[in-house]
């Protein structure tokens, strides 16, 4: 509780001045209780906490939570929430329920500070009973096994008993006529004790699941996963309703006796690999082919009257851990073995027979392959277009991202040997790049009867000609001119991207702005200005520019030209750049050796003057 004490002046020219002094009482916050949150036994959901600071100070928050068990605050509680002043925050909260019903599904959570005592929250909870689980999926070739391992924990209070068991028909549900759910012992559980386990209250126990597939079949089957309380049955606080009886929970008057499970397990056969060479697709970036791919699947159990579209096509939940081989619930999970799958020698062929031109926009990769009537029969086995799916696998999401965009597949035909049962498929895939790469890659082919197989494929993308071409004609040495274009981005939305010169180019040219955004199509584009600045006469000036974003990219080539090279001139030429010719002179030769001798003084030191002194003595 704080008090603070202001005043209030009012002044007028008629009745003066009078004043009010005001006492302000500040309580602590009260207690805010939350809609109530609900969520399947064995699961969690997540709700917020508002939190708003008023006050001109910044708070400094611990946290106090009574009930830890159903209600867990996602953030490091050993260090306090910071608010800043006059800012809001949300503070996520995991609720877990632990029984069915609101049971003790109540927590009252504090934030404590100097400036707020206490700022209480009430939370509450109810416990659902547990629908169906997400499906779990798991891949192995045929003749092999693989595994996959289901962490389940004891959400209950009390310690219980665990019981496992598989079934190859969906509780609740009569088996289909037009199922092809293998009858054969496909999936094992391979524990020894797998009826009675004791599990402690909060314990985990890791449930192991092996599928070892002996045909290229769909398989599938449910895994029952049920929690038998050994005391003090949990009672219901509002009863349920008949198909929740019957379906997971079993009631013995007013108390819950059990609990189950119920998780999807779909199998999915690979073909067994072989080596063979991986189809090349090659072409220019921002170019364009489409070439047809044959690929043989053998093992194939064709009916195209299969209406099951259940079949997992997602990965399977995150807290499934793989302990064998790959596991994958559809092509998108696949990761590139570089060998095609078959139980008997597979091959891809690339016929490099360019089709007939489809539709410049690329769809994705995932589109399902068209339908066609139907090109085969083989006893009694009708197959159609219908029966496959066909993606491109890649080994990396960023590989994925690159290219989802950029490989559009389609079925033209399939046929089956009646002989030797070997179907084969033609695939045509247009492949249109954006950007140069090299990536390797899966082509996955599955049937709806079941059966999955793989072929390597190899996507390259070679540079691209240049865009256009820059010149630029600069005013001369160390001065800059420069030359504009815009350029837009390929979407409807504004795209970050990088401009600068390959390597090898001059530092004579710059480029602005070097990075930012591009206008979407349609607006003015953003305004990329190159510039000019040369140094010396009598060098070839260029350079490559490259713009590119995430998907896209764009090739220039920069020329810089330079102004004739003038030589220096003199002051007063008048402008003649030559220089002006000397009138001739006549050049006269005097004899210095005769004229020094008329000279007395030069006469003396003569030898020839010498030698006649000495004739005379």
């Amino acid at each position: 509780m704080m008090v603070f004490s202001v005043s209030v002046v009012f002044q007028s020219e008629l009745v003066g001045e009078f004043w009010y002094q005001l006492d302000l009482l500040a309580q602590p916050p009260v207690l805010t209780t939350l809609p109530q949150s609900s969520c399947e036994l064995g699961k969690w959901t997540r709700l917020y906490i508002p939190l708003v600071n008023p006050t001109d100070e910044t708070l400094e928050l611990g946290t106090v939570n009574s009930n830890h068990r159903n209600f867990t605050l996602e953030l490091d509680t050993s260090r306090p929430l910071i608010m800043a002043p006059h800012s809001s925050t949300q503070v996520p909260v995991r609720f877990s329920p632990s029984s069915i019903g609101a049971g003790n599904h109540t927590a009252k959570i504090s934030f404590t500070c100097s400036q707020l005592k206490h700022w209480s929250f009430k939370l509450c909870g109810e416990g659902l009973t547990p629908g169906r689980m997400e499906p779990l999926s798991v891949a192995s070739p045929v003749g092999s096994h693989s595994s996959i391992i289901l962490p389940f924990r004891n959400p209950t209070e009390h310690p219980a008993l665990l019981h496992l068991r598989l079934t190859d028909e969906e509780p609740g549900q009569k088996r289909s006529s037009q199922s092809f759910i293998c009858e054969r012992k496909v999936f094992c559980i391979p524990l020894k004790q797998t009826q009675g386990v004791r599990v402690s209250s909060g314990a985990s126990v890791d449930i192991p699941v092996v599928f070892a597939p002996d045909s290229m079949q769909l398989h599938q089957a449910w895994l029952l996963v049920q929690l038998e309380p050994l005391f003090n049955l949990p009672r219901l606080d509002t009863p349920l309703t008949t198909a929740q009886r019957d379906k997971c929970v079993e009631v013995e008057k007013g108390r819950v006796r059990l609990v189950q499970w119920v998780y999807p397990i779909y199998g999915i056969p690979e073909a067994p690999p072989k080596p063979s060479h991986p189809a090349v697709i090659e072409c220019e970036a921002r170019g364009r082919v489409e070439e047809r791919v044959e690929v043989l699947l053998t093992g194939c159990v064709p009916g195209s009257s299969v209406s099951n579209t259940d079949a997992p096509l997602s990965s399977a939940p995150s807290s499934v851990r793989n302990t064998d081989t790959p596991l994958s619930s559809a092509p998108s999970s696949v990761r590139n073995t570089d060998t095609p799958l078959s139980s008997a020698p597979s091959s891809v062929r690339n016929t490099d027979t360019p089709l007939s031109s489809a539709p410049s926009s690329v769809k994705n990769t995932d589109t399902p392959l068209s339908s066609a009537p139907s090109s085969g029969t083989s006893a009694g086995f009708r197959l159609a277009l219908e029966d496959f799916l066909c993606e491109v696998c890649y080994n990396s999401d960023a590989e994925r991202s690159q290219l989802e965009g950029c490989v559009t597949l389609s079925l033209l035909n399939c046929h089956r040997d009646p002989h030797s049962g070997i179907v084969s498929l033609t695939v045509n895939l247009i492949f249109t790049p954006y950007k140069p790469l090299r990536c390797s890659a899966v082509l996955a082919v599955r049937c709806l009867t079941g059966g999955l197989w793989k072929f390597p494929i190899s996507l390259i993308s070679t540079e691209p000609q240049v865009d256009d071409v820059i010149t630029i004609n600069a005013a001369g040495l160390h001065k800059t001119s420069a030359v504009g274009f815009r350029l837009t981005s390929q979407t409807r939305y504004p795209e970050p991207f990088t401009a600068g010169f390959l390597p090898g180019g001059g530092s004579e040219f710059q480029v602005c702005p070097s990075s930012g955004e591009l206008l979407p199509v349609g607006s003015a584009g953003t305004l990329l200005t190159v510039s000019f600045t040369p140094s010396m006469y009598s060098k070839r000036h260029h350079a490559t520019l490259l713009v590119q974003t995430a998907d896209m990219q764009w090739t220039y080539e920069v020329k810089g030209t330079t102004p004739a090279y003038t030589p220096p001139r003199s002051a007063s030429s008048n402008g003649n750049t030559s220089s002006r010719e000397l009138p001739p002179t006549d050049v006269h030769q005097r004899n210095f050796v005769s004229r020094n001798l008329h000279l007395p003084a030069m006469a003396n030191s003569s030898p020839k003057h010498r030698a006649s002194a000495s004739q005379i003595r």
